[in-house]
């Protein structure tokens, strides 16, 4: 079965709970295996750390937005609020967001009347659906399937990174992770200053591109695979600074998952910051 994320609170009102139940056993018989925290995981350490763990493990989020708070009478943007405001738990807020910063298959599902951040339209680039949730049989209507089916498509092609999150690692893994990134990233200044400063060699590259607006415009398969010169070497330890074959060899030994990220980042024609990072899994 496939892991998908259920972000959805503890406490359900009793009308609601049928049609839940309806919904998650939908998604059994679709070979989909719902996860929650605080219903099927329970954190060990601060709960925003155990989300980052169980989205590692998913492929897919469904977001149910449940009303838990209603305000009747107050304003909003110093505006009468204008009949009931209903608010889903801000977990859903939260959990949402994560999921979108790792382009996870989101399926945004509320009921009638919640509103606010993502279940406003437009907020997100997903599929977002109105339902009555007091109704035991909100599932079975054509267009949450249909939803659904398309969803799980997406789904299916996902892959969960891999990569450990730095927020799971313990202190001194952390530290060594983020030297090495550090060490990584200087290499590559130091190339595209290089690089940028030799153009002569090269009269057809984009110098325009570098470290200047945080892009690596770099044949990568190219900065992995050359061996420097000993001269070179030397030079530059002399200056303390690592080389390198000294990073991508400390990097392979202590996290062999990222070096195996950055190996497949390498073979694309450039690469961003934000890939960068997500190499590093932070």
């Amino acid at each position: 079965m496939t892991d998908v994320f259920v972000s959805r609170p503890t406490y359900i009102p009793d009308s609601q709970k049928d049609g839940i139940d309806n919904f998650l056993s939908l998604l059994d018989m679709m070979d989909l295996k719902p996860r929650t925290l605080g219903t099927t995981d329970y954190p060990s350490d601060a709960p925003l750390d155990e989300v980052l763990r169980m989205l590692d493990d998913c492929s897919g989020m469904i977001v149910l937005g449940i009303p838990q708070i209603s305000i009747e009478k107050g304003s909003l943007k110093d505006q009468p609020i204008d009949g009931v405001l209903k608010l889903a738990t801000e977990w859903n807020q939260i959990e949402a967001a994560l999921a979108y910063s790792r382009k996870m298959p989101l399926l945004i599902i509320h009921d009638k009347g919640v509103s606010r951040g993502i279940f406003d339209r437009g907020t997100l680039a997903g599929f977002i659906h109105e339902v009555d949730f007091s109704d035991a049989h909100w599932s079975d209507v054509a267009s949450i399937k249909g939803a659904l089916k398309t969803w799980k498509s997406k789904v299916v092609e996902y892959s969960p990174r891999e990569t450990e999150n730095i927020c799971s690692m313990d202190a001194s893994k952390k530290t060594h992770l983020l030297a090495l990134k550090n060490d990584f990233i200087g290499l590559l200044n130091r190339k595209c200053y290089y690089k940028k400063n030799n153009q002569s060699k090269n009269p057809d590259y984009d110098y325009s591109i570098g470290m200047y607006d945080g892009k690596y415009e770099i044949r990568l398969s190219d900065f992995l695979n050359r061996e420097m010169e000993t001269a070179y070497h030397k030079r530059m330890r002399e200056m303390g600074n690592k080389v390198k074959n000294d990073v991508l060899n400390e990097l392979n030994k202590f996290f062999p998952d990222v070096y195996e990220k950055l190996v497949e980042l390498f073979n694309r024609e450039a690469f961003n910051k934000v890939d960068l990072d997500e190499c590093f899994g932070v």
